[in-house]
């Protein structure tokens, strides 16, 4: 599943095609994937979206946390003066991680009780709105 190019190079954009710079194409990347993960987080019914959707047994949720669980456990905060690993005891890549990896668990335990979908949104709208709130 390329949900996410990984090359420098034209990328489109939902307004036109954009050329990133190689120096570039990295903090593109994170952005993306974290936008991805964000959609995958906050599926729900109302289809306005093409990956904000319901976890359903052919959705692309599973494979796609994985994934995206495998990128995040190999990044690292970066000190911006010395280049080097931050001493930074920063809590939210562990914490991405480990709520993707609960996501995949209770979409497994929820087929067991034989459900067919899952709206992820239920779970985190409260708090999305608080955050995002909070930011804007």
């Amino acid at each position: 599943m390329d949900l996410l190019s990984r090359s420098p190079g034209a990328w489109d954009t939902a307004i036109y095609e954009i050329l990133m710079p190689p120096e570039a194409w990295q903090t593109a990347y994170v952005l993306q994937l974290l936008n991805y993960i964000g959609d995958g987080i906050n599926g729900d019914d109302c289809g306005l979206h093409s990956r904000r959707i319901p976890w359903t047994k052919n959705s692309y949720h599973d494979e796609f946390f994985g994934e995206a669980r495998a990128a995040l456990k190999k990044m690292q905060f970066v000190d911006r003066e010395t280049k080097k690993r931050s001493q930074t005891n920063a809590l939210c890549l562990p914490n991405l991680i480990d709520t993707l990896q609960g996501f995949r668990m209770l979409w497994k335990k929820l087929q067991g009780l034989a459900f067919k979908r899952f709206c992820t949104r239920n779970l985190n709208y409260c708090m999305y709105r608080f955050t995002t709130a909070r930011i804007k």
